[in-house]
């Protein structure tokens, strides 16, 4: 019996031998590398799982896996945390190594919102993002002109193109007048001021304004999203109105892996697509004779010429010819040169995660000596001693110098790019200082634009640091308690010299202004949040919190004049005669409560509501605190019964919102009665000698106002999410308007109040529009991909109501040299920023006036004897007169003169004929982007498109006849003479006409820009891994490679950067076309 046991218990033994041995036969191992598809670089933990078993394994550093599995018929699925899974089938093979790409944004994203983050499909808000591939594609200087066109809803305009120069960014339209529309913008949970005293220390005699986000490394940023409804904003209460951007900077990882990344990018800025040409020495001359011609009756050798006439005729009544030509732009422009480097060191364990990283970008505009520097560093810590208590610091600095030049003058002439237009060509020597009073007149001081390249100096020095410590604590699982405290300090200093032998330091006999400022900012943020799932279908998130922010601001500046020495530049203001000073401080302080709730029912019907309340000390007692509540609701349509079996379908999910915001963007004191500071000039020192001396008074400024309160905003917002495919389409539209009530308006009051001004709450403005996104993957297999991101937008802005009165001029009232008087208004029924001028009929003919009649009535045709009739009233000054029933502008006309349209009954054009010209609200704007991937190539072509802006070109006014300056060829070509009565252009002479704000200025400014364009190319492994590194990468990207458009200056993408007149350009630094090649290397 025992033997037969133990028979039986060997038999037992082989047989599951046998089995198991069949079993380890059978099995297949497969080995293989897994890369990402963005740089081949190596992945690791990559989960490798073999579908319908718990058979898996992760990738190690090198990206490399091992696996066995059952039989041929298995199949392996790849997957990583922002990557598209990938299942291949095993087959018969024994090695499988991929790429994987990035996921779409999916239902499982998450997507960063105000003190938080959700799912993306969780979302009951308008919220945008962009990632740092995006950023990545554009390579810009700063992040803020990468989102143009990029997002929907977003207004991103460039303030020119000088090298670190602003942008004007709006969310859904302007919504206030006097205060700020800029976004709040918030980086890494800390609030920034978007102001322009932190990069303008002093003030300067024009200039493009600097970008205060163009000291933040765009290559630091992980993520950027936009919160555009009230939903979304009403958390950051009166923050809020405008729009909130979050940026997330890069952090470490936790797979004990230290990535090292080094990337370099060099290029060239050229000149814009359009140039503007104007006269040659020799035609320039021929201009001149045109203008003051021999007199009637000349006599060589004997009739005395005047002095303008005798650099043009010779004594016998010959034409003077210098032979000199000069291209004054070709003395101004140049190829810029740009040179940026990036360094980044990334790691870290699941307990402690680290970053650091450095960059430097050296920019040269395509102006000669226009410049900027920016060094920047950056670093991250995150450790998380237990389930209990996380803690980290961020710090970044960051070092900015913009060396600039002369634009957008409020005079415009002493612009160097009227400047380089106007100044007359025949000059041999460009660096000669011309003081010929013609054309340099100390009444207009225009100069020699190479003198004034090299002899002002204009430069901004700006240096910030930033940092923020945390800490989380866990009690127990579903509390989380935040704790932040941060802040920043921005110190400024600025240096501007204008030497007595420039235009715009010669009445002044040389000037120098040297200032500084300094912005701290401090922030204190605490929050509870509370996860509480209820039962399977009911989940729950609350949270509350306080805040404690102050600002201070402490600016002063001195400027010198009547400089006894200049040779030393900036550092002359110390012998000035006259010496002005300007100090201003103040602190700003807010303390906010918050609270939000977030509830889910069956994750199908989704809840947000939050109320925030925010305490100013810029308001008066009674006024300091206000209420800023929002609710939203979401309902996920593909979760019901009715639409769970349609596959293709991912996400329909309809959103409804409504909330409020507030803006409190206003100078500190703003409630108060204020004093301002003046100089007065005496003429003479004490005992009636020496020179003019400048006594300090004081006169009554502003008036106070104990009732001023914050600017409301209402908003409601309806749309709509769609995801197809597997995430392979998305589509979100979105419809909302938004009401602004209480706008806080800069008063103008009557002398017998004793005050200037006041700020007071008068006025409502509305917003509404359409935004719609569409994102779409249109072919992906092994070897091709192609997808597409569109975005459309349009904002109807209107100003409903603004107190007293229907309108609101805008000052300066005269843009140019007193031309164009009072273009733009703020008025009842129309947008902040609109245009108001006349329309113009074409030019008087010489059929308009009674000269040109015989006495029985007839008209004289014959050109010859118009042309004696019109030489014989201009030599002897005796004026033209209008038929009966003409249009009369109401000054002196002659044949060749602008003629305005009368919009109602009478003869005589009044201020009343001036009608809506435009604005620079497009009717409809946004962007197109494609991008192709081809085995290691990858190709991105961005588009961008508006149509419908309008702006006020004020630059023809200076090159279309007026004065002696150099003049446009196309107009020297095409203007009225009265031998040349087909001309379109008004004769040279209608010196009042030009100053007309009409319908020639308004251009239209619509536009399509192939606005960036890159190709890159990804070194194979098998060949990187030889040069032991990870991977490598090569490119070559173009910005602003071709504009289509009918605006005849340089550039349509334009904006001044104040809302109450955006639509002006007026002698702007041009936008430059940019080339870029660079590598990317990852060890």
């Amino acid at each position: 019996m025992m033997k037969k046991k133990q028979f039986n218990q060997k038999i037992i033994v082989l047989l599951f031998v046998a089995f198991f041995t069949n079993i380890l036969q059978a099995q297949i191992k497969v080995t293989g590398t897994i890369l990402d598809d963005n740089d081949k670089s190596s992945m690791i933990g990559v989960s490798v799982v073999e579908i319908g078993t718990k058979n898996g394994t992760i990738t190690n550093i090198d990206g490399k896996y091992s696996i066995n599995v059952k039989s041929a018929e298995s199949k392996l699925e790849f997957s990583f945390i922002g990557k598209e899974r990938r299942v291949i089938p095993v087959g018969k093979k024994t090695d499988i190594s991929l790429s994987l790409v990035d996921a779409a944004l999916g239902l499982d994203e998450v997507v960063v919102i105000g003190y938080g983050s959700v799912k993306k499909s969780d979302l009951t808000g308008s919220v945008s993002s962009m990632k740092a591939k995006d950023l990545e594609e554009s390579k810009s200087g700063s992040f803020t002109s990468a989102l143009s066109g990029k997002i929907s809803g977003v207004s991103a305009v460039q303030n020119g193109g000088a090298p670190g120069s602003g942008i004007d960014i709006k969310i859904r339209g302007a919504s206030s007048v006097s205060a700020s529309t800029s976004p709040l913008y918030i980086i890494d949970g800390l609030m920034m001021e978007n102001s322009e005293l932190e990069v303008n220390a002093a003030s300067r005699k024009g200039g493009s304004t600097i970008d205060p986000m163009a000291m933040i490394n765009p290559d630091d940023i992980e993520s950027i999203e936009v919160l555009k409804d009230a939903s979304a904003t009403a958390i950051y209460g009166s923050r809020g109105a405008n729009g909130v951007v979050l940026i997330t900077t890069k952090s470490g990882t936790k797979d004990n892996v230290t990535r090292i990344h080094f990337s370099t990018d060099q290029g060239f800025d050229f000149l814009p697509q359009k140039r503007i040409s104007v006269l040659n020495g020799s035609d320039y001359e021929d201009y001149m004779r045109l203008r003051d011609p021999l007199p009637i009756g000349f006599e060589p050798d004997v009739t005395v010429l005047t002095t303008t006439q005798a650099q043009y005729w010779d004594i016998h009544g010959l034409p003077i010819s210098s032979g000199v030509t000069r291209n004054w732009q070709d003395e101004v422009f140049q190829t810029g040169k740009t040179k940026n480097y990036n360094f980044s060191l990334r790691g870290g364990t699941k307990q402690t995660q680290y970053t650091f990283s450095t960059g430097y970008l050296n920019k040269e505009g395509i102006v000669k000596t226009s410049s900027m520097d920016r060094l920047t560093f950056n670093t991250k810590i995150d450790n998380t001693f237990n389930k209990y208590i996380k803690v980290g610091l961020n710090m970044n600095a960051s070092y900015f110098n913009q060396t600039g030049v002369i634009s957008e003058d409020p005079q415009t002439g002493n612009s160097l790019f009227t400047q380089m237009l106007i100044f007359r060509p025949n000059i041999a020597d460009s660096t000669k200082v011309d003081s010929n009073l013609t054309i340099d007149d100390p009444a207009n001081p225009f100069n020699n634009p190479v003198n004034s390249l090299k002899n002002i100096i204009q430069k901004t020095q700006s240096r910030r640091i930033q940092g923020k410590a945390y800490v989380n604590i866990t009690p127990f699982k579903g509390l989380m308690i935040n704790s932040s405290f941060g802040g920043y300090s921005t110190d400024v200093k600025s240096k501007n010299f204008y030497p007595s032998t420039t235009g715009p330091g010669r009445l002044a006999n040389g000037q120098a202004m040297v200032g500084s400022s300094n912005i701290t900012n401090w922030l204190n943020e605490n929050t509870a949040t509370y996860n509480l799932k209820i039962d399977r279908d009911n989940k729950l998130t609350l949270m509350g919190g306080v805040t404690f922010q102050r600002t201070i601001f402490d600016r002063q500046q001195t400027t010198g004049t009547e400089l006894d020495i200049q040779s030393l530049g900036v550092e002359s203001i110390q012998f000035a005669q006259l010496l002005t000073e300007t100090n201003s401080y103040t602190v700003n302080s807010l303390m906010s409560y918050l609270g939000r709730l977030n509830y889910s029912y069956k994750d199908k019907y989704l809840l947000t509501g939050s109320l925030r309340a925010d305490g100013s000390s810029k308001f008066q007692k009674g006024n300091k605190f206000s209420y800023f509540p929002s609710a939203a609701f979401a309902w996920k349509m593909n979760e019901e019964n009715f639409l769970k079996n349609v596959r293709q379908l991912d996400l329909l999910k309809l959103r409804l919102s409504y909330g409020m915001t507030g803006n409190q963007d206003i100078a500190a004191l703003s409630g108060m009665s204020l004093m301002n500071k003046t100089y007065y000039s005496f003429n003479t020192q004490q005992g009636g000698t020496g020179s003019p001396v400048l006594v300090l008074a004081m006169y009554p400024g502003s008036q106070g106002n104990e009732d001023l309160k914050w600017e409301t905003t209402s908003q409601v917002n309806g749309g709509i999410d769609i995801m197809l495919l597997k995430s392979r389409v998305n589509l979100s539209l979105d419809f909302y308007y938004k009401y602004t009530k209480d706008l806080l308006i800069t008063e103008q009051l009557e002398g017998i109040s004793g005050y200037q001004n006041r700020v007071n709450n008068v006025g409502s403005v509305e917003n509404k529009g359409i935004e719609i996104s569409l994102n779409t993957v249109n072919i992906k297999n092994k070897k091709f991909t192609w997808g597409t991101d569109f975005n459309f937008s349009i904002n109807r802005n209107k100003v409903l109501e603004i107190g007293n009165g229907d309108r609101i001029p805008v000052t300066p009232t005269a843009i140019m040299q007193g031309h164009y008087l009072d273009v733009f208004y703020v008025r009842e029924g129309y947008p902040i920023g609109a245009m108001f001028g006349y329309q113009t009929d074409g030019l008087y003919k010489c059929e308009d006036f009674k000269q040109f009649y015989n006495t029985d009535g007839s008209f004289i045709s014959d050109q010859d004897q118009q042309k004696t009739i019109y030489d014989n009233i201009k030599a002897t000054n005796s004026g033209f007169t209008l038929v009966d029933g003409v249009i009369s502008r109401g000054n002196a006309m002659e044949p060749g003169f602008l003629k305005l349209k009368k919009q109602g009954d009478g003869t005589t054009i009044t201020n009343d004929d001036r009608v809506y010209l435009g604005s620079a609200e497009p009717l409809f704007f946004g962007g197109f982007t494609n991008r192709f991937s081809y085995k290691n190539f990858e190709l991105s072509m961005f588009l961008q498109f508006s149509y419908g802006n309008k702006l006020f070109n004020t630059n023809y006014g200076m090159i279309r006849g007026y004065s002696t300056y150099n003049i446009e060829k196309d107009y020297y070509d095409n203007m009225w003479l009265v031998n040349q009565q087909n001309g379109t252009y008004h004769n040279y002479s209608d010196g009042t006409g030009r100053q007309y704000a009409t319908d020639l200025q308004a251009e239209d400014a619509s536009y399509l820009k192939l606005k960036d364009i890159s190709l890159s190319y990804n070194v194979p492994k098998l060949f990187v891994s030889k040069l032991k590194i990870k991977a490598l990468r090569f490119y070559i990207s173009a910005k602003n490679a071709f504009t289509l458009t009918k605006y005849s200056w340089y550039d349509p993408e334009y904006s001044s950067r104040n809302p109450l007149s955006s639509g002006i350009d007026k002698a702007s630094y041009p936008n430059g076309r940019t080339v870029m090649g660079g590598v990317s290397i990852n060890l």
